[in-house]
């Protein structure tokens, strides 16, 4: 659910005895002057340094929307971080001018810590009004796969619908979830979004029940699976990166029955074979696959192990169709490693957003960033986050801060152009307000620390217990309806955090 912060001034005036103005004031007419004004807010939280909107709207006291009849000008303060214009909380806010016409104003706030945000807006002749939001670490409100937040053991308490082991990620299509289940070797579909704590799963993908978790059970095939490390839709379409089979797994409608066979492989002959692709590199071949996306009409496969992204222009028809285009490599026959601006090193995840490619380079601890789709293999980067530059490589490089990554997982993004990265080895999700623009540019907010200089196993949650503030080793995500879901690895659950917006 969206949430808008809506900051109410109620404005209330008072009639002077039967003076009449001076020429010029208000058409002759009794002038009133504005005696209060009221704030509150409709919603009291937020995460610290996240930039988010605030909604005022100008009523009178019998809840009509007006202005105080005449141009104003409010002087806006906070004791907890700063007011701005914009939605990247860039330019500052201090004062602001209404006509008697305007009957509402948007602004935005950003928080420096937790703790009581105090509000204040002051005019020429008015006292002091004063509201306050809450600034607390974000907290998720349901995790499926434990019965509460404190848990965290694999399969408990015992395999079933409702539990995971090693969840990898979650996607959102047509309303229905699609977790892979890594460890568990299947992929768990939800027909309706869930909207309670441990909600069982309604369906089953690579195995032929909810209790029965081996790799490849009843033998390879267009139904089994071995490691699935991903899952993407269009909507349309269901892609599953078989990771442990070197391949992917492409259904042409989304599955509405219990271990559904797929209907293409990329990466294999036929969905009998399993040939790890990292000896001869080709435009056909997979070894570990990782993250898949589609774009459109193209598709993007992390081909983890041979050290490259795949991209096929046009969306495949065949099996073992041939990839188009090779990032990461100078052709589509090499799979060496590197840590160049055209170079990777085990990219685990890829997305894309208004056309610009992000890619978790996941040996390197960093995401490289290409400002537009490439066309040619072996195109440069435009952009690096986590490292000083191009060829600089390590978990956090320079110490833990800000601006350092160690081991990058997933990319995503929220409607309010918010980039989230996350940070797999140092156990948090880094938030940028707005696109980054330079190298190593320094987030703006945190989840599941407390600060940026800390990247404790479950910090906050009581000697490494699991809370609804704590990560361990944050994997892949998805935004929807901006409600953020994080498939929270090591502590073997989907966490889902609602976004102050």
């Amino acid at each position: 659910m969206k949430i808008i912060f809506k900051l109410i001034t109620l404005v209330t005036f008072l009639e002077l005895t039967s003076c009449r103005q001076p020429n010029g004031d208000l058409q002759g007419s009794s002038f009133l002057r504005p005696a209060e004004i009221s704030m509150s807010l409709n919603s009291t939280s937020t995460w610290p340094g996240i930039c988010h909107q605030v909604q005022m709207e100008f009523t009178t006291s019998s809840n009509t929307s007006t202005t105080s009849g005449k141009d104003r000008t409010l002087t806006f303060a906070t004791d907890l971080g700063a007011l701005y214009t914009d939605t990247g909380c860039t330019t500052p806010l201090t004062t602001s001018s209404f006509s008697q016409d305007d009957t509402s104003f948007t602004f935005y706030f950003r928080s420096i810590s937790t703790g009581t945000a105090n509000l204040t807006a002051t005019s020429a002749g008015l006292q002091n009004s004063a509201t306050t939001l809450i600034v607390a670490n974000a907290s998720a409100n349901i995790a499926l796969g434990q019965q509460a937040f404190n848990f965290n053991t694999a399969n408990f308490p015992a395999l079933s619908a409702q539990s995971f082991d090693y969840p990898s990620n979650p996607i959102i299509a047509n309303n229905k979830m699609f977790v892979a289940d890594y460890a568990n070797n299947r992929v768990l579909i939800w027909n309706s979004i869930p909207t309670s704590t441990q909600q069982a799963a309604d369906l089953v993908l690579g195995q032929p029940d909810m209790i029965t978790n081996t790799c490849n059970t009843g033998g390879l095939s267009a139904q089994s699976l071995c490691s699935p490390s991903y899952v993407h839709s269009d909507g349309t379409r269901l892609v599953v990166a078989d990771e442990g089979n070197h391949r992917i797994l492409i259904w042409n409608s989304l599955p509405t029955a219990n271990t559904q066979v797929a209907d293409l492989v990329l990466g294999q002959a036929n969905m009998t074979s399993n040939v790890d692709g990292s000896a001869v590199p080709t435009a056909t071949s997979l070894s570990f696959p990782g993250g898949v996306f589609i774009y459109g009409a193209q598709l993007f496969v992390a081909d983890s192990n041979n050290n490259r992204i795949l991209l096929w222009n046009t969306f495949p028809t065949a099996d073992q169709a041939p990839a188009s285009v090779a990032i990461g490599q100078p052709d589509l026959t090499s799979n060496a490693a590197g840590s160049t601006g055209t170079t990777l090193t085990y990219p685990y995840m890829v997305s894309v957003y208004q056309n610009k490619v992000f890619i978790s380079d996941f040996g390197n601890s960093r995401v490289l960033i290409w400002n537009a789709i490439p066309t040619a293999d072996g195109q440069t980067a435009n952009l690096v986050l986590g490292q000083p530059d191009m060829t600089t490589v390590g978990p956090n490089s320079g110490g833990l801060s800000s601006s350092s990554l160690s081991e990058a997982a997933g990319v995503v993004f929220d409607s309010q152009n918010r980039l989230y990265i996350f940070d797999y080895s140092n156990n948090r999700i880094l938030i940028w307000n707005q696109m980054p623009t330079v190298n190593n540019q320094a987030a703006d907010a945190v989840v599941g620390q407390s600060n940026f200089t800390s990247n404790g196993i479950n910090s906050g949650g009581g000697a490494g217990a699991p809370s609804a503030t704590s990560l361990y080793s944050p994997w892949g995500a998805l935004i929807h309806n901006d409600i953020l879901w994080v498939s929270d690895y090591e502590n073997h659950r989907v966490l889902k955090f609602t976004i102050p917006l």
